[in-house]
């Protein structure tokens, strides 16, 4: 069972399916998780139309806040009634969250042993302990907040604050993060009027993680990591399986999932 949290446009997911069916897997049921309902509909339609030929493939969608994940009774039947889980947060939506360590424990409290969790991850430049560093070799905090995601953040500013004649980004850098290692990039709009003083909206987070130092982290919550595979030169999807309560993190051996390591 493929749960994919925060689904977006379903695109990443559906092709995970497809993938896990070319290696063998016999029977895949993917549930599609998103709070945008119109989105989620799209999302729906592409599963289904990609995996029409794939017989031992179910498709459903559910509606929903992943954030209140342990409300949603239907995904959480007993385990002699269900496959194994592998819960999904692809397409950089783990980099979005607030508090990563906590919604691990609290969103994904009812998971069992040897449950499975993929992470896409945006890879770190630079030890936080460095923010000269990371300002210098960034290559998004160098350039700026892009104008097509200054475009789209600013249309609420645009639509719902008074007397507003101009929209300005940058980036705020954030090194004391909940991950240790990891750093975040806050978009952060000042909205301009002659008629008034300036006003400053955060309105979007970019996580960055040190691969060592996520996985270690993970690990004291329960999430052993077994698997990486490096692409697009700044990113990672990383594999974790739950263990045992009250079992102590592996000191080595092979990743059951060969990918390409750091």
């Amino acid at each position: 069972q493929v749960i994919a949290l925060g689904a977006g446009d379903g695109h990443s997911e559906t092709q995970l399916v497809r993938h896990l069916m070319e290696t063998g897997t016999s029977r895949i049921e993917l549930c599609l998780l998103d709070i945008n309902q119109p989105l989620l509909a799209s999302a729906y339609r592409h599963a289904v139309e990609r995996l029409a030929l794939q017989p031992h493939v179910q498709v459903w969608a559910l509606q929903g806040n992943f954030h209140q994940l342990p409300l949603y009774a239907v995904l959480h039947r007993p385990a002699a009634r269900r496959p194994r889980r592998l819960f999904t947060l692809l397409g950089g939506t783990l980099a979005h969250l607030d508090h990563e360590p906590r919604f691990l424990q609290q969103c994904l409290l009812a998971c069992d042993v040897d449950d499975l969790l993929l992470l896409d991850v945006p890879l770190a430049s630079d030890p936080c302990t460095n923010p000269a560093e990371i300002k210098r070799r960034d290559r998004l905090f160098a350039q700026g907040v892009p104008a097509p995601y200054a475009a789209w953040l600013a249309g609420p500013l645009w639509r719902y604050c008074p007397q507003v004649e101009g929209v300005d980004f940058h980036w705020d850098l954030e090194t004391q993060g909940p991950v240790p290692g990891s750093y975040a990039l806050h978009a952060v709009a000042t909205v301009k009027s002659s008629q008034r003083a300036d006003r400053r909206f955060s309105l979007f987070r970019l996580g960055r993680y040190h691969p060592a130092q996520l996985a270690q982290c993970l690990s004291e919550i329960g999430w052993e990591e077994i698997g990486a595979e490096l692409y697009g030169g700044e990113h990672s999807l990383r594999l974790y399986r739950k263990r045992p309560a009250g079992q102590r993190a592996e000191s080595g051996g092979a990743p059951a999932w060969k990918g390409k390591r750091e």
